[in-house]
């Protein structure tokens, strides 16, 4: 590990911890509006224990992640999902997804559901970079580039017209396969949509709780963020919870993460905290390992 980052977490805790849990209580942000959420059964938490999180093998491993759980896709993520959309045009999006689905794998169940998302969007993307192409015209401006990209966009605006509308409906079984089978970022990926696209009660799902649990310990900011902020988490410790808080707020100073976490501590909402309460080896632990999914695990989100 990098050993500027070691330094950056004992000095984030010794100097910052307090100041941090603090401000989870003074921020003036509102708390996410997630349906509310029963506490589930034992047996639908998980592992719960911040020490017995299964340590990430290398970055190479680390699946991609999924959205935010509290972020609408924006262009710039889109972005990131072009080598997948370009690879999966080999075979075609329809074939791609028949395929995943069959397989029943976890990893290629992720990509699936991450095509059906782009797929989604893409027509909103492409009046987006034609607005914005229109507005870059005049003497002196090479456009190129944005010319290049929208056409890239077409490109997959024609492959994703050959989905199904039964293809379109199973992401969120995709989601359901690689999120109990481990990817990570799946699980939050599968909170959002049941949470707060389609205003669900996820406390019906027996796994999404363990899931999310299991991410957030293996680095998942955005899986940290609903178990410290959202009702999905009612289910944990209280300490547990101040815990992820104290973990989210540290990781919006610095790092890697800090753009990424910053902004999902601004839906965090109001929370009086404890700093006593904070457990600072499990903070520690999860700053860790936040910094070893890195750079590539936030921007294949």
């Amino acid at each position: 590990m990098n050993k500027g980052f070691i330094k950056w977490i004992a000095a984030s805790l010794a100097l910052a911890l307090s100041a941090a849990v603090i401000g989870l209580g003074t921020h003036g942000q509102k708390a996410s509006e997630e349906p509310a959420v029963k506490p589930p059964s034992a047996a639908a938490i998980g592992p719960s224990d911040f020490a017995s999180a299964p340590r990430i093998e290398s970055r190479k491993n680390a699946a991609p992640n999924a959205l935010p759980a509290s972020a609408s896709p924006s262009s710039h993520e889109a972005t990131k999902a072009d080598g997948l959309l370009k690879r999966a045009m080999r075979y075609g999006y329809s074939q791609f997804i028949d395929a995943a689905i069959d397989s029943q794998d976890p990893q290629k169940s992720f990509e699936a559901a991450k095509i059906l998302d782009a797929c989604k969007s893409i027509d909103r993307r492409i009046a987006r970079s034609r607005k914005h192409a229109s507005s870059q015209t005049g003497p002196g401006r090479d456009n190129r580039e944005l010319i290049a990209s929208l056409k890239d966009d077409e490109n997959v605006q024609r492959h994703c017209q050959t989905l199904t509308a039964v293809q379109q409906s199973q992401y969120l079984k995709l989601l359901e396969t690689a999120a109990v089978g481990g990817t990570l970022g799946a699980a939050s990926t599968h909170y959002h949509e049941v949470a707060v696209v389609q205003r669900q009660d996820p406390s019906a799902i027996p796994w999404q709780l363990g899931a999310l649990t299991r991410d957030a310990n293996l680095g998942d900011i955005t899986a940290i963020k609903a178990l410290g902020c959202d009702k999905i988490g009612a289910a944990l410790s209280e300490k547990q919870r101040q815990t992820y808080r104290a973990a989210l707020r540290i990781a919006a100073t610095g790092g890697r993460a800090e753009e990424h976490a910053s902004m999902l501590a601004e839906f965090c909402g109001e929370h009086s905290d404890s700093v006593a309460a904070v457990d600072t080896r499990a903070v520690q632990k999860l700053l860790t390992a936040i910094e070893r999914v890195g750079t590539d695990y936030l921007e294949n989100r």
